[in-house]
């Protein structure tokens, strides 16, 4: 499939939220995959931006970095964002996006590329985001590879399925939801209504939450924020402490990561949940469809709080 007009610099990229609310700074690891004997085999050029919660642009840094085939580079986010910084902010979380562009495709604003292609070079290397405390002699993350996303010209029809099965729960342990909505386009505009239902070990459904995320923006939700207003916290840990979150959303592509953290020591175990289509390798078109249709039948259709 051909995309026509598309932005280079959404080629490769590297997203993620920073977690200063909590305690933690952020960095990240950039790699290149690519070796001399790869067709893809180019320098990697990197540029930032960032953007707030609420999806408003705070600003950019140009090309800072050259990723030679085989290397990798270390960033501090806290070098670029913050207070007196190039990306100057009051200290706020922000969605951070690492643009990683192919070197043939610099100084050019649109290319007509195969869609096969991108997700090649999407392929070549996971980039590492990791949360770190000096105060807590803490340092914990996760890798993974940023896909595009939420792009019409990808297909008709965009959702997403979030299975969660490490839910921690407890007074001093809480499992926080990072939700990201992304896209490739500087004018992309889409507000995403996700729905969320919290399952106890032993299968018992205790609470539903809808949040809205808006574009290029992302929220945080407290696990143990939503059970204790919906009631049922101290239920939720009589059954063990444990359990899944579900996540759903019909409309389009949210990116789900988990960050379990421990209050008293400030430990963290970082996830990213991955789709269906890494446990079933039929899933998509028809049954990807049944699949949703089911899932929102049996956990979302009936569920009190939901965003309309």
């Amino acid at each position: 499939m051909l995309i026509k007009g598309f932005d280079p610099r959404y080629i490769k990229m590297c997203y993620f939220a920073t977690l200063g609310e909590l305690g933690y700074r952020t960095r990240v690891s950039l790699a290149n995959g690519t070796t001399e004997s790869s067709p893809l085999v180019d320098d990697l050029h990197v540029s930032f931006e960032a953007f707030s919660a609420g999806g408003r642009r705070l600003g950019a840094v140009d090309r800072f970095e050259v990723i030679k085939p085989g290397g990798f580079t270390v960033v501090e986010v806290d070098d670029h964002v913050g207070p007196g910084r190039t990306i100057d902010t009051d200290g706020e979380d922000v969605l951070g996006i690492f643009h990683l562009t192919p070197g043939r495709y610099v100084g050019i604003d649109a290319v007509d590329i195969e869609l096969s292609a991108i997700f090649d070079q999407v392929a070549v290397s996971d980039e590492y985001i990791e949360y770190h405390s000096k105060e807590w002699s803490v340092a914990a993350g996760l890798a993974y590879q940023s896909i595009p996303m939420n792009d019409p010209r990808f297909g008709g029809t965009r959702s997403t399925l979030m299975q969660s099965p490490k839910l921690l729960v407890d007074d001093e342990t809480d499992t926080n939801l990072v939700l990201l909505n992304i896209s490739t386009s500087a004018d992309y505009q889409l507000d995403i209504s996700f729905d969320l239902a919290f399952i106890a070990a032993n299968g018992e459904r205790l609470a539903n939450h809808t949040v809205r995320i808006p574009a290029y923006g992302f929220t945080r939700v407290s696990s143990r924020g939503v059970l204790r207003a919906a009631g049922v916290f101290e239920r939720f840990v009589e059954l063990g402490g444990n359990g899944m979150v579900v996540g759903f959303s019909d409309k389009g592509s949210v990116v789900p990561l988990s960050i379990t953290r421990n209050d008293r020591s400030g430990g963290l175990a970082c996830d990213h949940t991955l789709p269906p289509m890494y446990y079933i390798p039929w899933w998509g078109g028809d049954v990807r469809k049944a699949a949703n249709r089911r899932v929102r039948e049996l956990l979302f259709d009936h569920a009190e709080g939901r965003a309309p």
